[in-house]
């Protein structure tokens, strides 16, 4: 992980880590209702084929149900598939790394260097929903921490919280580090802004990372 840092350091630096868990396959359980009339009585009404693009691409099954009351047909998705192309995890790591600052020239090159296209129209759209939905769940003012892209060791000995991402391959990479002296506060902060995404965060050190 120092060499991550671009640095060696013997400082057990405070990491977040955001790593992302599998998804794609078939759904794991039937789901318990109809969407639209909460009827249980479901009838399995078909599967397709759907190829997602996340760290890599990832071939999904895509099951179709009919409720036995309403009439109405859906789909039900694998956990982290959607009806987008793009796999959740991935518009959900492009949302986070703009509300903290990133450009989206920015967090357009860090997806593309593990081969993933996604267009500045979809990072404004999944950011800004992001921080509404969040925005919309907060008793108070919402608390939006900055990013640094360049890990710099600061004349203090406070050096912030370093973000970096794993997308599934173990090789993680790092975003950038929060200027902040509180990393469980940060973690908090980062596990609202992942939820339900298919990516979970957890705050590690890089002496903890060496292996990676």
């Amino acid at each position: 992980m120092a060499a991550l840092l671009g640095e060696s350091t013997k400082d057990n630096v405070p990491v977040l880590l955001l790593r992302f868990l599998p998804a794609g396959g078939a759904p794991k359980e039937r789901p318990a209702q109809c969407p639209f009339c909460s009827s249980p009585v479901l009838q399995s009404w078909g599967k397709s084929p759907r190829l997602v693009h996340g760290a890599s691409e990832q071939p999904s099954r895509i099951q179709r149900y009919r409720c036995g009351d309403c009439g109405h047909t859906f789909r039900h998705y694998p956990q982290g598939v959607q009806r987008s192309s793009h796999s959740l995890r991935i518009r959900r790591l492009g949302a986070i790394a703009w509300i903290l600052g990133l450009s989206y020239r920015e967090v357009a090159a860090i997806l593309k260097e593990r081969g993933i296209e996604v267009s500045h129209t979809t990072l404004w759209r999944e950011g800004r929903a992001l921080l509404l939905q969040v925005q919309a769940g907060q008793a108070g003012p919402f608390v939006r921490y900055a990013i640094d892209r360049e890990f710099v060791r600061p004349a203090s000995p406070r050096l912030g919280v370093v973000v970096a991402v794993d997308f599934g391959d173990g090789r993680p990479i790092v975003l950038g580090t929060i200027n902040s002296g509180n990393a469980r506060e940060v973690t908090h902060w980062m596990k609202t802004l992942v939820r339900d995404s298919g990516i979970e965060a957890n705050l590690l050190s890089t002496s903890s990372l060496d292996g990676h």
